[in-house]
Parts: structure tokens; sequence; C-alpha cells
């Protein structure tokens, strides 16, 4: 599920050339989605809120850290 999630992610993150979204009809934000209503049903909603705000908040701190 971390793959997904950082596939989801991966512009904001910089990496979109290092990870390319292999299945461009069904974004990793929606097979992330769908993996977590598999496993936890009903919960699935709030993780992955959860997770996408835990990828946002290294985003953020990325944009703002020093660069040597």
């Amino acid at each position: 599920m971390n793959s997904l999630a950082v596939r989801a992610a991966a512009s904001r993150l910089g990496v979109q050339d290092l990870v390319g979204d292999i299945d461009v009809k069904e974004p990793a934000a929606h097979r992330l989605y769908q993996r977590l209503e598999t496993e936890l049903g009903d919960g699935a909603h709030s993780r992955y809120n959860a997770i996408l705000a835990r990828v946002a908040s290294f985003a953020r701190a990325t944009e703002h850290a020093p660069t040597s």
C-alpha cells in the first residue's frame, strides 16, 4: 500500500519520473482506496485520508527542507 500512496503523490513529491503510474486507466489513488476497502470495509475512507495526509505532510516537509 505504501507504493500506491507514493505513486498517488508522485508529482507532489517530485518523483514522477522515477515512479510512473503503470495502469493509466485506474490511477494509483483509486487502487489504494480499493485495496483499503477490501481489507477494512467501512473503515477504508478514514484510513485512506490518513495515508494521504501523511504523504502530504511529508511532501510539505521536503518542500521546506534546507538544501545543501
